[in-house]
């Protein structure tokens, strides 16, 4: 009992530092400003006014719709966009056999594979009712819209290939060495399409005379096609269940320790 009710504190302080991990990123999300397009050029040119052209470097949110002049293509729904994420399973019955004695008997067991998993990102921009500004996406937490989760099973594929959009391989049961029979296929992918409204959190730059959105050196870097509001309010239901997950296996935790100690003692 002493054993599982420290595994249990332990739980109880890992949910309590993913609280603070998730009060700080959206303690971020509420304390940052939001700025317009054309806020933040006039931040530019003031300072080349001054002098201090190509020097901005701002932590500011800025709102508006997804454009790309060469746009990826998602695998799996052919959607234009600026960043997709894929991922296709298949669920199948392995046969195998194990010797007992002079006895051959077969067995069966049910298993999952990733047949196929990619993400691609690409610079884009973004314009709101004021101007246009570049989103170097690199290393941005993307919060993509989910663009399909689909299940198949085997007879969606006569053909003895797995096709779903440009996607398009083999099926796995024929180019395995072992006995496998497919139950089912499973296909996620998700997005940030052409034309979507985003949300973005980062440094504002004007290297080059050019604006840009970018990682900060320091701090939360977020690209979200969820809006402001609703990343506020799941972040206070998660820090909600976490809080909870805490002190329940905090206190029960506690409580078995305590019992075990005082059995040692007696």
């Amino acid at each position: 009992m002493l054993i599982i009710g420290s595994l249990f504190v332990l739980i109880a302080l890992a949910f309590v530092i993913a609280y603070l991990v998730q009060r700080r990123k959206y303690g971020t999300i509420r304390a940052t400003p939001t700025f317009s397009v054309e806020q933040l050029q006039a931040l530019s040119d003031d300072l080349a006014r001054r002098g201090e052209a190509g020097s901005l470097r701002f932590i500011t949110e800025v709102k508006g719709r997804v454009g790309c002049d060469q746009p990826l293509v998602a695998e799996l729904t052919e959607t234009d966009c600026v960043y997709y994420r894929m991922k296709v399973e298949w669920e199948y019955e392995e046969i195998f056999y194990e010797e007992d004695g002079d006895k051959r008997r077969e067995h069966k067991r049910e298993e999952e594979e990733v047949l196929a998993e990619r993400k691609e990102t690409t610079p884009f921009w973004i314009e709101d009712a004021t101007g246009r500004i570049a989103i170097d996406p690199e290393g941005a937490e993307l919060i993509a819209k989910q663009t399909l989760s689909r299940v198949d099973d085997d007879e969606g594929f006569p053909d003895e290939e797995i096709r779903v959009g440009r996607f398009a391989m083999e099926a796995p049961w024929k180019t395995s060495d072992e006995e496998r029979r497919p139950k089912e296929y499973r296909f996620e992918e998700e997005a940030i399409p052409l034309g979507h409204e985003v949300y973005v959190l980062g440094e504002a730059v004007d290297d080059g005379g050019v604006l840009r959105m970018q990682k900060p050196a320091h701090g939360k870097f977020i690209i979200s096609t969820r809006r402001e509001e609703s990343l506020l309010r799941e972040g206070r239901l998660t820090m909600i269940g976490l809080m909870l997950g805490a002190v329940v296996f905090g206190l029960v935790g506690l409580a078995m320790i305590v019992i075990a100690l005082g059995a040692a003692v007696q």
